[in-house]
């Protein structure tokens, strides 16, 4: 994958994180301030904050090397038909994806982040981070 599109104004601030993280993973912000892997059914691990543009390997942050992290930016390069064109995006139950189908179980955060624009490309857009929890049933 590859940052098609972005201002330096959607940037967020720098922060450590203590993962390995890929352009395109998407991103929350811990109690301690670092970026992690944002997922829909992990306890404390959503709203989803932002869009990884540019990675970091394990061992670049452990040595301190931050990731850079956008509220807005266009990302190509995903697999060919891994959208549906004009389709929203949700933060997904796998960790650190997005995905066009929306969280369905009791308590999972839905929280849409995004459409696709075509069948490879996500277009982020976090705005105010606001989301809910899938009701219990």
């Amino acid at each position: 994958m590859y940052v098609k599109s972005q201002s330096h104004k959607d940037r967020l601030p720098a922060k450590t994180t203590a993962v390995a993280l890929a352009i395109g993973d998407i991103v929350y912000e811990t109690s301690a301030g670092a970026w992690a892997k944002a997922d829909a059914d992990g306890s404390g691990t959503y709203p989803a904050r932002g869009v990884v543009t540019r990675g970091v390997s394990a061992a670049a942050a452990t040595a301190g090397i931050k990731p850079e992290v956008s509220s807005r930016a266009l990302i190509a390069g995903y697999a060919d038909s891994t959208f549906t064109v004009g389709a929203s995006l949700f933060l997904s139950d796998s960790v650190g994806e997005a995905s066009t189908t929306a969280p369905a179980t009791a308590t999972d955060c839905l929280q849409q982040i995004g459409y696709a624009p075509s069948a490879t490309e996500a277009m982020f857009d976090f705005g105010s981070g606001k989301y809910t929890l899938v009701p219990a049933t």
